[in-house]
């Protein structure tokens, strides 16, 4: 594969900084069964992260001690097992997918991703259907190098925890404007509704749901008491064009001043 990746502080995060990558990598598959598969991959990429007058003292203090533009090899790894009866809104089955990625020795930077998605769907008689996501992410620096900033984690959004703005649950920076952690803890619980559109929901679905997860500097700052939390009702759409249209209301049930809220959520794309 070959990539060019180009990102604006504005969409990825407020603290200031912008990147530029250019990636070429090789990847390789391995069924192991009917339902598991394995993944590894070599990677070269190059890429600089530049930062203006509005850039937070945690990014300057990144630039300053590892420079602007880096060159890293990288070694990505990962297993998944799939039992789902149907990729796109399914109701059954299970996907258990773990990836680690790392930057090997001899790159500009060394650190290191690691991702656990857990997935699950049960019949609950004819009509209705339990739909349960968990998501955990961590990744760190070695070698004595941090994790660098536009590889960390964020939280909020139709992905992670409805009700509250995209990518606003994370720590703060030096400003007061969301960073991005090192760890990341997410669980999202789905009931599927019996639709009057039609029986078996391939293509429309509603749902009633309950989010809960933050995102912390580290896993030692993990507390249960900061995790935010909200219920709701939510429709899929599948698209011929544009993928699953997702649409939800979400009523934050835990959260704290200074959280951005955002009840009404629109999302579409083909990634599930």
């Amino acid at each position: 594969s070959l990539s060019y990746r180009n990102t604006d502080s504005v969409v990825r995060t407020s603290s200031g900084f912008d990147t530029n990558a250019f990636n070429v990598s090789a990847t390789y598959g391995l069924p192991l069964s009917e339902y598991a598969n394995a993944r590894i991959g070599l990677g070269v990429e190059k890429l600089s992260l530049r930062t203006s007058g509005s850039s937070s003292v945690e990014v300057l203090d990144f630039v300053t001690a590892n420079n602007d533009e880096y060159l890293n090899y990288e070694l990505r790894t990962g297993v998944t097992y799939d039992s789902r009866d149907r990729t796109i809104l399914p109701q059954s089955g299970l996907l258990e997918r773990f990836s680690f990625d790392v930057t090997l020795p001899g790159s500009d930077l060394q650190y290191f991703t690691a991702q656990l998605r857990h997935e699950q769907y049960i019949n609950l008689g004819k009509y209705f259907s339990l739909g349960m996501t968990g998501r955990l992410g961590y990744g760190a620096g070695y070698g004595g190098n941090d994790l660098p900033p536009y590889e960390n984690y964020f939280a909020g959004g139709f992905e992670t925890v409805r009700g509250f703005s995209d990518n606003s649950l994370s720590p703060l920076d030096s400003f007061g404007s969301t960073y991005g952690g090192a760890l990341q803890t997410v669980f999202q619980t789905e009931l599927i509704l019996p639709t009057p559109l039609e029986s078996n929901n391939k293509t429309t679905r509603f749902v009633a749901f309950f989010d809960i997860g933050n995102v912390f500097a580290k896993p030692s700052d993990f507390d249960v008491s900061q995790l935010r939390s909200s219920y709701g009702l939510a429709a899929y759409w599948f698209t011929p064009f544009l993928g699953v249209i997702k649409l939800s209301y979400a009523q934050p049930l835990k959260s704290f001043a200074g959280d951005r809220t955002d009840r009404f959520q629109l999302s579409f794309g083909t990634g599930f």
